[in-house]
């Protein structure tokens, strides 16, 4: 799943939140996190962040980091 995430970010269409998706759901921390800050540099849609399966990346302070650049920290 994850090599046909990364295959098809390289035709023009960036799928960055999706493979941070599967990193996180394999507790790869930090390239989850180097997934969404590409994203966040790609434009992203910001909601993607509420999902639970960034559940545990929330204590991150990259994560924070992000959160608050996006204007979404608490």
């Amino acid at each position: 799943m994850l090599g046909q995430l990364k295959k098809r970010s390289n035709h023009g269409f960036s799928n960055a939140p999706g493979i941070a998706l599967v990193y996180a759901g394999l507790d790869q921390k930090d390239e989850a996190m180097a997934s969404l800050e590409r994203a966040y540099n790609e434009r992203f849609n910001p909601t993607v962040l509420f999902r639970p399966a960034f559940d545990s990346l929330r204590p991150d302070p990259r994560f924070q980091n992000l959160m608050h650049q996006i204007g979404l920290s608490r």
